[in-house]
């Protein structure tokens, strides 16, 4: 079961940074995949892996257009993303 307030992500062999990268590529659509708000290293991993991955396709949009519609039901989470981890700093 998914705990919101735990810092590492339910699957057992599954990093944050992995998290982010499947959820880009829309291999999980679970919970597990996303951080827990409030948890900023945690965020932070899994914004890297996400923004790895779109780096790493010739996906048009800007990573942030990437990121919100794979953050379309999670709005608190893009909220803080987006409040915590300037998007000027992420790739273009």
């Amino acid at each position: 079961m998914f705990d919101p307030l735990c810092s590492v992500p339910a699957a057992p062999d599954l990093a944050w940074f992995d998290a982010g990268e499947a959820a880009y590529q829309a291999r999980l659509g679970v919970p597990l995949a996303y951080p827990p708000l409030n948890d900023h290293a945690a965020q932070r991993a899994w914004l890297a892996g996400f923004a790895g991955a779109w780096a790493g396709t010739d996906d048009p949009r800007p990573v942030l257009e990437a990121l919100k519609p794979a953050l379309r039901e999670r709005g608190t989470l893009l909220a803080q993303l987006l409040k915590q981890h300037d998007p000027a700093c992420w790739l273009h």
